[in-house]
């Protein structure tokens, strides 16, 4: 073809460098970030931050790999979530004691409505209406910072 060139790439696959025929754009642009085949090898080990390095790091500085970071589950929203899980316990006492039970055999025990229903021998709509009223109150004094 006419406006094609070949140049050599290594196929992550096999481990094996081939040589592949591409437009002519593409084969300048790949020229052009140096990683041609008589440099690819050393020039990636003289620039690249190697992996054995993060292992017990140096310095303790994780931060040059990003893509290790989490930003989900960074320390601080680590810290913000404890605190968040002690000012809704804290809320939780707040709850008349039926409230309590409801919201604590429903989402820290993992029952039903129905569950709850059947046990404590109470409708489940009585549930229904306890768990809506102690989440209503929740909400109210988690979002005022009002703990009666």
């Amino acid at each position: 073809m006419e406006n094609t060139e070949k140049i050599f790439v290594c196929n992550t696959f096999t481990d094996k460098y081939e040589e592949v025929e591409v437009s002519k754009e593409v084969a300048t642009v790949y020229k052009r970030t140096g990683w041609c085949i008589e440099k690819q090898d050393q020039k990636f080990f003289d620039n690249e931050i190697q992996f054995s390095q993060l292992i017990g790091g140096n310095d303790e500085a994780y931060e040059n790999f990003n893509e290790f970071i989490n930003n989900r589950n960074t320390p601080e929203r680590y810290i913000e979530n404890k605190e968040r899980i002690s000012e809704l316990k804290e809320a939780i006492t707040l709850l008349k004691p039926e409230e309590q039970l409801v919201i604590k055999e429903l989402f820290f025990n993992n029952k039903s409505q129905q569950d709850i229903s059947d046990e404590y021998g109470i409708k489940q709509t009585t549930v229904s209406l306890k768990k809506r009223h102690a989440l209503l109150k929740l909400k109210l004094i988690l979002e005022e910072g009002n703990y009666w």
